[in-house]
């Protein structure tokens, strides 16, 4: 699976708020919420786990994508200047500081930094599973099939809240 194609597949599993602002404010939290669990799946050396985790913060990052209209594949195949690679928090947190000031100030999200983030972000998850030897389209089918598991129609607060982490897992670990 590419990107493009894990861009619309998460719409069916992704729960839309009722507001432009409270959709953004999910899923950059949700982006920098996975990291705490990157970083525990990578100490605990669970490597199923930790593709999972991958998948889920790329998830958050195509949901954002699709709350702006945005094409995450192209931001992900930008060809940017060699540079260091800043980690995962750094530009998790650059972006919840565009979304507070437009939830809280009304000041409109500047377009150009929010991409160059994304572009930033999307370089620091590449490289990460790159250097874990991880399959970036394994990665993105695990997460959809895995998250069929969970809502198999739609989402749902209660499936959110109930999970089957059994099954979840079972569906993870096929190869």
């Amino acid at each position: 699976m590419n990107i493009k194609k894990f861009q619309e597949e998460v719409l069916r599993p992704l729960k839309v708020l009722e507001s432009e602002k409270e959709n953004l404010c999910h899923a950059v939290m949700g982006m920098h919420s996975e990291l705490n669990e990157i970083m525990d799946a990578s100490q605990e050396e669970d490597y199923v786990n930790l593709g999972e985790e991958y998948g889920d913060l790329i998830f958050f990052m195509a949901a954002y994508c699709n709350f702006r209209k945005l094409d995450l594949q192209s931001i992900w195949d930008a060809k940017l200047p060699d540079g260091r690679v800043l980690p995962h928090i750094y530009w998790t947190s650059k972006l919840q500081d565009l979304v507070k000031k437009f939830l809280a100030y009304d000041k409109d999200i500047d377009v150009v930094a929010e991409v160059e983030i994304l572009q930033e972000l999307s370089r620091s998850v590449k490289y990460e599973v790159d250097m874990g030897d991880f399959n970036l389209s394994s990665i993105l089918q695990n997460n959809i099939d895995k998250l069929r598991v969970r809502y198999p129609e739609k989402f749902s607060n209660y499936n959110a809240i109930n999970r089957n982490l059994k099954a979840e897992r079972k569906e993870l670990e096929k190869k």
